[in-house]
């Protein structure tokens, strides 16, 4: 299996370089053309690729396409083919600038500005450059090249994302764990990341049946969720990697017994300092004492976390009763509901979406339903609903203390600069 690394992306600012390329072999079965790919682009929801021709009969077999130039620009359609209608030749030391300025090669929408992007051939390596654009560009190469190395297995592509694409959405990357690989000394064994693996397919399937969000109650994902736990646990592998082996009961939603909160002043610090970058409340916690509040819409105040500080018990961070856990249970799955709705609609807003994801991140985070494993299940829901929508997984990191701690505003831009880099 060749992962996303293989292809070395280095970017620096608005930059992206290409230093490998898709083979002409995979490019041939995947595009129906023998030709290399050294790079793809989104500007606005139009989506490019820069082809490498490596000899003159080889790209395309239309003999009424005349190629003169060693690289071709090529616009890519709905479903993953390069159109061969139009192209835009790039001779080594040449720019070409794409925008509506120049309608006469390329299909632009409103999304894409005058003068959007600057792609420019110098040693051989491709330079895509936003020229300071309303809807920016976005790299996805890594995207589209890890996917159809993996087995050759593409399913649509929708606003420059791989979307729709169940084989993506299930594989599991180490970034995408909870727990690192080293795991603090207690390395994670191999049963613990397949039954991660386990955990992401069972949720990409019950996403895709439509029978992970099938009522407005929530009760429905409560089982699911429940379901998922068990898997996650399976053969005690929790107790072997976990921080605690204690109370993991397969299944079952915790009660109020066996530790609602956590003193975590330290990890509470650095979101303080993270909600300083969002204008968030939380960054001023530790210069008073007092009680704070995640006001969720949805949730009733008596069900809402407490973060407390004062000079009785010190920091201390109160996690929502279990009779809170079928409220928010219905939120995760109003949610989610919305989620999937918008990710199937051929008009969507990525960003959106995943705007939505860390919505519904954030209440799975704070309400805790189980005594353990708990910010892993959320996490790997959270990726997989991001791949389906075709980004990339994101490391877990902070997002659970900062989800419990910053208001819902500050915590969804956070979360999407995760998403973005």
């Amino acid at each position: 299996m060749v992962s996303m690394n293989d292809y070395d992306m280095v970017t620096k600012e608005n930059v992206v370089l290409s230093h490998k390329e898709l083979s002409p072999q995979d490019c041939e079965k995947t595009f129906g053309i023998e030709a290399g790919l050294s790079t793809a682009f989104q500007i606005g929801e139009q989506v490019f690729g820069v082809f490498k021709i490596d000899k003159p009969n080889c790209f395309p077999s239309s003999p009424s396409v005349s190629i003169t130039t060693p690289y071709l620009i090529l616009q890519f359609g709905r479903h993953m083919r390069v159109s061969l209608d139009n192209y835009k030749g790039l001779r080594e030391g040449q720019k070409v600038i794409l925008g509506r300025v120049d309608q006469s090669r390329f299909a632009f929408d409103q999304t894409v500005s005058r003068r959007h992007v600057e792609v420019s051939l110098k040693d051989g390596r491709v330079n895509v450059i936003d020229l300071g654009s309303t809807n920016g560009t976005k790299d996805v190469f890594n995207r589209v090249a890890s996917l159809i190395k993996k087995d050759n297995e593409i399913s649509s592509i929708r606003q420059g994302e791989v979307a729709g694409n169940t084989v993506f959405a299930k594989q599991v990357e180490n970034h995408e764990l909870t727990r690192t690989p080293d795991n603090d000394g207690r390395p994670l064994d191999q049963e613990y990341i397949n039954n991660q693996t386990r955990v992401r397919e069972f949720f990409v399937d019950a996403i895709s049946d439509g029978s992970l969000y099938s009522d407005v109650s929530g009760e429905n994902f409560s089982l699911k969720i429940q379901e998922a736990h068990g898997i996650a646990n399976k053969n005690d592998v929790y107790g072997r990697v976990g921080a605690g082996s204690l109370n993991v009961e397969n299944d079952q939603f915790r009660s109020d017994y066996g530790g609602l909160g956590n003193r975590r002043e330290r990890q509470a610090r650095e979101v303080a300092s993270i909600a300083n970058k969002y204008g968030d409340p939380y960054s001023r916690r530790f210069e008073s004492s007092g009680d704070m509040k995640v006001r969720l819409a949805g949730i009733p105040d008596e069900f809402l976390p407490v973060d407390k500080n004062n000079d009785y018990m010190g920091y201390m961070f109160f996690y929502p009763s279990s009779e809170a856990i079928p409220a928010y249970m219905k939120q995760i799955n109003n949610l989610g509901s919305e989620i999937t709705k918008l990710t199937n609609s051929e008009n969507r807003d990525t960003q959106q979406v995943a705007e939505l994801i860390g919505k519904q991140y954030q209440y799975g985070a704070i309400i805790r339903p189980f005594n353990q494993i708990n910010n892993s299940l959320f996490m790997n829901l959270a990726n997989a609903q991001l791949k389906l929508l075709g980004y990339r997984g994101i490391p877990h990191g902070n997002l659970d203390l900062a989800a419990q701690r910053l208001q819902p505003e500050a915590f969804v831009k956070l979360f999407i600069d995760s998403v973005k880099n």
